[in-house]
C-alpha cells in the first residue's frame, strides 16, 4: 500500500478520477505531468481522450508544486491536443497552477492555459502577460461575435512564486480566483465561439516562460467560490483512495 500526502506531492502512477465525488460532475481535463522515464508526458487522469503526449523538447524535469515536471520555455515547449469534435458548453471552468519566470509583462501576450477554438484565440483563457493591460494577469472569455472580455485579478503577480489560477464562465459572467479566493468578475453575455475543442498549454505563438502544473477543465459547469477553495486547499481530493492510504 503507498503512502500519499494528498496536499503536498503527486499522486502515486495509476491512480483514478472519482467519479462519485460531486466535484466530479463535468470534468473533462485531468492532466497529471510524468516524467519516470525518458519521455516526459501528460496523462489524462479522466481518459477521456485528451491525451496521453509528450512534450517538446523537455529534456530534463524541474520542480513542480506537487513535485517534479516536464519544463516549458518561451516557445521551445508545448502540450496540445485536440479532439476536433467535442461542443463548448455556454459554461465551463479552468484549474492550473503556474509559476512565471518573470514579473507579468505588456511587451507580449503570454498565456499558460488556453482553451477553445485556437485558431485567432481561445474561448476561455489566462494572459500573465498581455500588451493590452485589461487583460494582463486576467482571465479572458471570447463569445461567438469574437468579443473579448477579461477578469482581471486585483492581486499583483511576482515572478516565481507559485500560484493557483482558476476561470469560469456561466452564460453571462466571467469571474477570475486567485489562490482559492474570488478576485474579478465581468459580465460576458453571447454564446461562445469555438470550432474544435483545443486545450493548449503554452502554444508557441503565446507561449510565458515559467512552469504550468496539474490542470482540470469542466465543460457545463461553472464552479463557485466554495467548491473552488476546496479543490485549492486539497488539489487531489477528486482522485480513488483505493490503492494508497493518506498520510
Amino acid at each position: 500500500m503507498l503512502t500519499w500526502h494528498h496536499n503536498k506531492n503527486k499522486p502515486p502512477g495509476g491512480t483514478q478520477i472519482d467519479w462519485s465525488h460531486p466535484l466530479a460532475r463535468g470534468l473533462e481535463i485531468a492532466w497529471n505531468y510524468t516524467g519516470e522515464s525518458t519521455t516526459k508526458s501528460v496523462r489524462d487522469v479522466c481518459n477521456n481522450g485528451w491525451g496521453p503526449f509528450t512534450f517538446a523538447n523537455a529534456a530534463s524535469l524541474v520542480g513542480g508544486t506537487f513535485g517534479s515536471l516536464a519544463p516549458y520555455s518561451s516557445g521551445s515547449t508545448i502540450a496540445s491536443v485536440s479532439t476536433g469534435s467535442k461542443v463548448v458548453a455556454n459554461a465551463y471552468s479552468f484549474l492550473f497552477w503556474f509559476k512565471g519566470d518573470v514579473v507579468p509583462s505588456a511587451a507580449y501576450i503570454g498565456q499558460p492555459f488556453a482553451f477553445g477554438n485556437n485558431t485567432g484565440g481561445g474561448v476561455g483563457s489566462f494572459s500573465w502577460s498581455h500588451s493590452t493591460a485589461g487583460f494582463r494577469q486576467a482571465v479572458a472569455h471570447r463569445n461567438a461575435a469574437l468579443t473579448y472580455v477579461a477578469a482581471k485579478l486585483i492581486s499583483t503577480l511576482s515572478a516565481n512564486q507559485w500560484y493557483c489560477i482558476v476561470g469560469t464562465f456561466d452564460g453571462a459572467t466571467v469571474r477570475a480566483y486567485l489562490n482559492g479566493k474570488s478576485e474579478a468578475s465581468a459580465a460576458a453575455a453571447g454564446t461562445v465561439a469555438y470550432t474544435a475543442d483545443t486545450a493548449e498549454v503554452q502554444r508557441a505563438a503565446f507561449a510565458e516562460p515559467g512552469v504550468v502544473d496539474h490542470v482540470l477543465f469542466w465543460r457545463g459547469r461553472c464552479l463557485g467560490e466554495t467548491e473552488i477553495a476546496q479543490l485549492y486547499n486539497s488539489p487531489f481530493m477528486l482522485l480513488k483512495k483505493t490503492n494508497y492510504e493518506m498520510e
